[in-house]
């Protein structure tokens, strides 16, 4: 008789259990190569366009080395609410200032020129002043800060008019901003606040660090794989953004899943070596199925034909395989060469606590509570 093949996902994590070096080395040989990949192979970064006419439009300028100039409006209104434009002095002045501040810098029109009565707004209150950006292309950057500098300069000289930006590079450059901003927030309040709640759940400095390690090394891992794969789908930097978020969740996720159940192996008697095999067939089957899932899920929007959602689509699947990839292979492999040493380093008063199972007395009661009343929780009631 054959003996019982087991489940691949158990064989994947006894091989790294039992070579622990070249699993350790192996993932991050993965990590550090794919953040040399793309500087190495100096691929292009495919820009995203707009679906339907406007973007084969878009791709057929790109293709012969053309461009759209991009478009940049002021609006200039008086402060004073009953104020009308064609009449107030001081918006008329305002905007012969900026005419001729942005003068040089691109195709310029306003509503003091003759045919310029179509950039007054309906109620009269508001003039619009529109610039096409000059090229050449590479000149176009500096262009806009000229013209930037310059509304600034002309808001500054005139307190009494109200000046307003927005266009192609402006609102590109502030979602940039934004986007770069909640980066910074997170790396300064969430990562920190990370810390905080796993220590409080291990009570081991050395067990916290783990979900940590798994969680960087993904998200760093998924940067250098994605500049390879903005050669061929557009990468925005809200692609960036949701890797940063999605790595840290699941890197974190997928540790705890298998650090909870081997401690709790642990704790019942089991050896380092039988704790990871029952957690490679628990906890390790959750996670790839979780994994899996997630990753199917995601690549439907690599169909849309928005070239965003197939950037989102291509961080999140990337970040979400890698860190199912390393829960099955460097995590054991980690666990096993730390063996009960990952519970050094404990903190006072919680360190030793949370070494043990425990029974919660709240989400006990809470689950007693749900299924003694199904119905209330929007469940099915029992038939009697």
């Amino acid at each position: 008789m054959l003996p019982e093949s087991k489940p691949i996902i158990e064989r994947v994590v006894g091989w790294s259990v039992r070579h622990r070096a070249p699993a350790i080395g192996g993932w991050f040989t993965l990590v550090i190569g794919a953040l040399l990949l793309g500087g190495v192979l100096g691929l292009d970064q495919r820009n995203s366009t707009d679906p339907g006419e406007s973007g084969r439009a878009d791709r057929i300028l790109t293709a012969r080395d053309a461009y759209i100039p991009p478009h940049e409006n002021i609006l200039i209104q008086p402060r004073t609410g009953t104020t009308r434009f064609a009449s107030d002095p001081a918006a008329r002045a305002a905007t012969q200032d900026l005419a001729a501040a942005l003068r040089g810098h691109g195709t310029l029109r306003s509503p003091l020129d003759r045919d310029g009565a179509d950039l007054i707004s309906q109620d009269g209150r508001s003039g619009l002043v529109t610039i096409q950006v000059a090229g050449p292309r590479e000149a176009i950057a500096g262009h806009y800060a000229a013209i930037a500098k310059g509304v600034l300069e002309v808001s500054a000289r005139h307190p009494d008019v109200r000046l307003a930006q927005a266009g192609d590079r402006s609102l590109a450059r502030a979602v940039d901003e934004g986007i770069t901003g909640d980066m910074k927030r997170a790396e300064f309040f969430s990562l920190p606040l990370t810390v905080l709640i796993l220590l409080v759940v291990f009570g081991s400095l050395i067990a916290a660090g783990i979900p940590l390690l798994l969680a960087v090394t993904t998200v760093a891992g998924t940067f250098g794989l994605l500049e390879v794969v903005g050669h061929w789908i557009p990468i925005n930097s809200a692609a960036s953004s949701i890797v940063l978020l999605i790595g840290i969740a699941v890197g974190i996720d997928y540790s705890l899943f298998y650090l909870r159940r081997v401690r709790e192996e642990r704790a019942a008697g089991a050896s380092t070596a039988d704790a990871l095999r029952t957690s490679a067939r628990t906890s390790g089957h959750v996670v790839v199925v979780s994994g899996v899932t997630v990753m199917l899920c995601l690549s439907g929007l690599l169909f849309t034909g928005l070239d965003n959602f197939k950037g989102l689509a291509a961080g999140a699947v990337l970040v979400v395989g890698l860190a199912m990839i390393g829960s099955v292979t460097v995590l054991p492999a980690l666990l096993a060469l730390l063996g009960r040493n990952i519970d050094r380093a404990r903190l006072p008063w919680i360190g030793r606590r949370r070494t043990r199972p425990e029974q919660s007395r709240f989400w006990t009661t809470v689950a007693r509570h749900v299924v003694r009343r199904p119905a209330l929780w929007g469940g099915r009631p029992r038939s009697p």
